[in-house]
């Protein structure tokens, strides 16, 4: 896989945009089970654009901080 990128160059760009930028990128060629150090912290950043496009086009996550903003205030009101 290349990660949800549809190519090695995008892969390259988006990964000098979402990681440190100070050093320099390089996309090699591996089998992903030797690459479990970056899975976790790459999977956790994918994750993240993801649910920022979702909530940039639905609000849900700005609903949700909301609504349980309104709970934990009404909870510490009581």
């Amino acid at each position: 896989s290349l990660w949800d990128a549809p190519g090695e160059q995008e892969l390259l760009l988006w990964l000098e945009d979402a990681l440190d930028q100070e050093i320099r990128h390089e996309v090699h060629e591996v089998q992903e089970e030797f690459c479990w150090g970056y899975t976790l912290e790459l999977t956790r950043l994918r994750t993240a654009d993801k649910l920022e496009a979702l909530d940039q086009r639905t609000n849900i996550l700005t609903a949700a901080e909301s609504a349980l903003a309104r709970v934990r205030a009404a909870a510490g009101s009581t």
